[in-house]
């Protein structure tokens, strides 16, 4: 995901920014990995709620960074990272990883939670 798809997809679920605060943004959001805006994003999902009006701002984005950062698991990221590869990237391949991901345990996973 591009800088320019993430701002347009921000934009279609919270609306417009004000021209100021999209080059503001735009600036911000370009620095971010490409592979990290779609977690970024579905992130905001979770935490900023259309409810009130407000289109997330660097500051709102870069909180949303930070929890993911400190709370998801590498695991949890992993998988986030290959659901992005099958939707954006190579399907067949991202198929291929996710069959391998559910071969493997979880951290914390028994051998009696497989039975």
């Amino acid at each position: 995901m591009t800088s320019s798809d993430f701002i347009k997809k921000v934009e279609a679920y919270y609306g417009k920014y004000k021209p100021a605060v999209r080059a503001v943004v735009r600036q911000y959001v370009a620095k971010i990995p490409e592979v990290e805006l779609q977690t970024i994003r579905k992130q905001l999902h979770l935490t900023v709620s259309t409810q009130y009006n407000h289109v997330p701002d660097v500051a709102t984005i870069e909180e949303a960074r930070k929890d993911i950062a400190l709370a998801a698991p590498i695991w949890v990221t992993s998988e986030m990272l290959i659901d992005q590869v099958a939707e954006e990237f190579h399907p067949e391949l991202g198929g291929k990883l996710k069959g391998l991901i559910k071969k493997l345990k979880k951290p914390g996973e028994s051998k009696e939670a497989e039975k």
